[in-house]
C-alpha cells in the first residue's frame, strides 16, 4: 500500500509551487493588476469622502470635478479588472493542464510493483476527485486569498488613517470570532481526508464489480458487492457528517463577522461624527471600504474549508507523485551480433522481503534459439519473463542482453527489443486496427494486414461487420478468447522485436483454438529468440531446449526426448499430463 506521509500546509505550498513556477510572468501581471485594483478602490473611497464633503459645503465645482474623477477611475478599474481576470484565467487553465499532464506522466512511469500493491480504483480516485481539489485550490483559491489578504492590509492602513478608534471598535469582534472558527474547523482535515479515502475504496469496489460482472452474476454476488459498497459509503458518510457537524457551528460566528462590524461602524461612527472627530464623508468612505475587510473575513470559513479539503486531497495525490518511478537512465546498444541474446548470472529475486522466488538463477539463451520454461505453479517461470521485460529490479546478480549489462541499458531500449504475449490478453477499447498498431504506431495498413495474416487473424477479421475498423469493446469483450489472442500475436508480429516472450499464451484456449494459435506462434518465432512459459508440455516438444524449474532454481535442462528418459521432474510432469489427457479423451 502507499506510504502515508504527513503533509503540512507549508509542505503542500512548496509542492504546489512546482506547478506554479513556470508561470511567474502571468502571476506577476495578475498580482500587479490586482494591487492596482486595490489602489483604485482606495482612491475611489477617497473621492467619495471628498465628494460628500463638497456637497455638504455646497462647493459645486469641486463636486463636479470629483464626480468626473470617479467616472474615470471606475472605467480604469474596469480595464484593470478585465486584464487581471484574463491573465489569471490563462494561468489557471495552463496550471490545470500541467497538473494532469504531470499526473499521467508520473503514473505511466511507476513500476509494475506499484500497480500490483495498490487498487486501480483508489488510484483513479486520487487522479480524479483528489486532483480536482488540488486544481481548484491552485486555480481559484490560492492567489485570490492572497490578494484578499493584501487588500485587507492596505484597506486597514487607510481606515486607521481615517480614525483609529473607529477601526478598533468596528473590528474588535473579528479576532475572537476567527479564533473560534479555527478551533471548530481544526479536526475537519482528518474527517474530510478519511472521507476522500473511503471514496477511493468505494471506487475500487465499483470497478471490481463492473470488471468482474460475469463472475458477480454467475455466483450471485450482487448482494455481497452492494453490502461492501454501502459499508464503505456509510463509513465515508460518517466522517462527512462529523465534518458537517463541525461546520454547523461556524454560521453563527459568520453572522457575527458579517453584521456586527457594520452595526458598530454606523452607531459609533455617528457618535464620532457628532463629536466632530470624523467627517460625514470620512464615515461614508469608511463604511464603503470596511466591506472589503468584512466580506473577506465573512467568507473565511469557506476558504478554510476549501484549504482543508485541498490539503487532505493533496496528501493523497502527492503520495502517488512521491512514489519512485522506474529508472530513466541507461543507453541503447545497437550491436545485437552476439552469441547469447539473454544471460542470467546468479539472479536472486523476491517480490517482498522474505523468501526469494528465484535463487541465484544462472543460464544462457543463445541468439535465435527457442527455450521453454516449465515447472509446477509458483516455481518462478513467469517471474523470469517479467525480469527479462524489466518490470522489476533484481535483488542480486545480473541480467545481460546481447552480452551487455541490463543496468546499463535504458528500459525503453530493452523493451523495444522484446515482444510480450501473455495468457491474459489485454485489448484497448478501440478498433482492431488500433490494437494491432500498438506493436508499431507508424506501420502502414499493408503491414498490419501482413502481421494479421501471419497471426492467422486476417480471415476472421474480414468476416466482422467493419473488418479492421470493428470496435472490440472494453478489454476486447466483443471478441472470443482465441480471436483476442490472435490480435495480441499480430501486434507482436508487427513490433518485429528480436526477442519474444510467450507466457502461457495458449493455456486458456480450447484444443481447436490452441492449434490455430500454436501455428501462428511458430510463424512468429521464426528467426527470433523465443522464451516460452508453457503449461501444456505437448506444445513445447520441438523447442531447442527445455529448462525445468523447481523452487526458484533450474533442476533439469535438455531436449524433450532426453528429459522424458531421465525420469526426473520433467518426466513426472509429462507423465501426469499425458495420463490426464488420456482420461479426458476417454471421457
Amino acid at each position: 500500500m502507499l506510504e502515508r506521509n504527513k503533509y503540512s500546509f507549508i509542505k503542500v505550498m512548496i509542492r504546489m509551487y512546482t506547478f506554479i513556477k513556470e508561470y511567474k510572468l502571468l502571476i506577476t501581471i495578475y498580482m500587479i493588476l490586482s494591487v492596482l485594483n486595490i489602489g483604485v478602490n482606495l482612491f475611489l473611497a477617497n473621492l467619495i469622502n471628498e465628494s460628500i464633503n463638497s456637497a455638504i459645503n455646497l462647493d459645486k465645482n469641486k463636486l463636479y470635478s470629483y464626480t468626473f474623477q470617479m467616472a474615470v477611475i471606475i472605467i480604469v478599474g474596469l480595464f484593470i479588472t478585465y486584464f487581471s481576470t484574463l491573465s489569471y484565467g490563462i494561468f489557471k487553465t495552463r496550471v490545470m493542464l500541467d497538473v494532469r499532464k504531470s499526473a499521467i506522466a508520473h503514473l505511466e512511469k511507476l513500476p509494475l510493483s506499484f500497480m500490483e500493491k495498490n487498487h486501480s480504483g483508489d488510484i483513479i480516485s486520487r487522479f480524479t476527485n483528489d486532483i480536482s481539489s488540488v486544481q481548484t485550490f491552485i486555480g481559484d483559491d490560492l492567489f485570490k486569498t492572497l490578494i484578499q489578504l493584501i487588500s485587507v492590509i492596505f484597506t486597514s492602513i487607510y481606515l486607521i488613517a481615517i480614525n483609529l478608534k473607529l477601526f478598533i471598535a468596528t473590528f474588535i469582534v473579528i479576532p475572537p470570532a476567527l479564533f473560534m472558527i479555527n478551533v471548530i474547523s481544526k479536526p475537519m482535515e482528518k474527517y474530510f481526508k478519511q472521507a476522500s479515502r473511503n471514496l477511493g475504496q468505494a471506487n475500487s469496489i465499483v470497478q471490481d464489480s463492473y470488471g468482474g460482472i460475469f463472475i458477480v452474476k454467475a455466483f450471485n454476488l450482487e448482494k455481497l458487492f452492494q453490502d461492501k459498497y454501502l459499508e464503505v459509503i456509510k463509513n465515508g458518510l460518517k466522517y462527512n457528517i462529523k465534518g458537517v457537524h463541525r461546520l454547523k457551528f461556524i454560521p453563527p460566528f459568520n453572522i457575527i463577522l458579517r453584521s456586527t462590524p457594520f452595526a458598530i461602524c454606523l452607531i459609533y461612527g455617528a457618535y464620532l461624527s457628532i463629536n466632530k472627530e470624523i467627517s460625514t464623508g470620512q464615515l461614508l468612505s469608511f463604511t464603503y471600504l470596511m466591506g472589503n475587510i468584512v466580506w473577506t473575513f465573512a467568507f473565511l470559513p469557506s476558504t478554510i474549508s476549501s484549504l482543508i479539503n485541498a490539503i487532505g486531497a493533496s496528501e493523497r495525490f502527492f503520495e502517488v507523485l512521491d512514489t519512485s518511478t522506474e529508472r530513466e537512465d541507461g543507453k541503447p546498444f545497437e550491436s545485437l551480433d552476439t552469441k547469447n541474446s539473454i544471460s542470467f548470472k546468479n539472479v536472486s529475486f523476491s517480490y517482498n522481503e522474505g523468501t526469494n522466488i528465484l535463487k541465484e538463477l544462472s543460464f544462457d539463451i543463445k541468439k535465435d534459439s527457442k527455450i521453454a520454461l516449465v515447472g509446477a505453479s509458483g516455481c518462478g517461470k513467469s517471474t523470469v519473463l517479467k525480469l527479462i521485460a524489466s518490470f522489476y529490479n533484481i535483488q542480486s546478480g545480473n541480467i545481460e542482453f546481447f552480452e551487455n549489462n541490463s543496468k546499463e541499458w535504458s528500459l525503453n531500449h530493452i523493451r523495444s527489443k522484446i515482444s510480450y504475449v501473455s495468457q491474459d490478453t489485454y485489448l484497448f477499447p478501440g478498433s482492431i486496427l488500433d490494437n494491432i498498431l500498438v506493436g508499431n504506431l507508424h506501420a502502414a495498413k499493408e503491414e498490419v494486414i501482413k502481421a494479421a495474416r501471419i497471426a492467422n487473424a486476417h480471415e476472421f477479421i474480414l468476416e466482422l461487420p467493419q473488418g479492421y475498423d470493428t470496435m472490440v469493446g472494453e478489454r476486447g469483450i466483443k471478441l472470443s478468447g482465441g480471436q483476442r489472442q490472435r490480435i495480441s500475436i499480430a501486434r507482436a508480429v508487427l513490433k518485429n522485436a528480436p526477442i519474444i516472450l510467450l507466457d502461457e499464451a495458449t493455456s486458456a484456449l480450447d484444443t481447436l483454438s490452441e492449434a490455430v494459435i500454436q501455428e501462428s506462434l511458430e510463424k512468429v518465432m521464426e528467426g527470433k529468440t523465443a522464451i516460452i512459459v508453457a503449461h501444456r508440455l505437448s506444445s513445447i516438444k520441438h523447442v531447442d531446449e527445455i529448462l525445468v524449474m523447481d523452487n526458484g532454481c533450474i533442476v533439469e535442462r535438455g531436449k524433450h526426448e532426453n528429459l522424458v528418459k531421465n525420469n526426473g521432474l520433467y518426466s513426472k510432469l509429462y507423465a501426469k499430463q499425458f495420463n490426464d489427457y488420456d482420461i479426458q479423451e476417454s471421457i
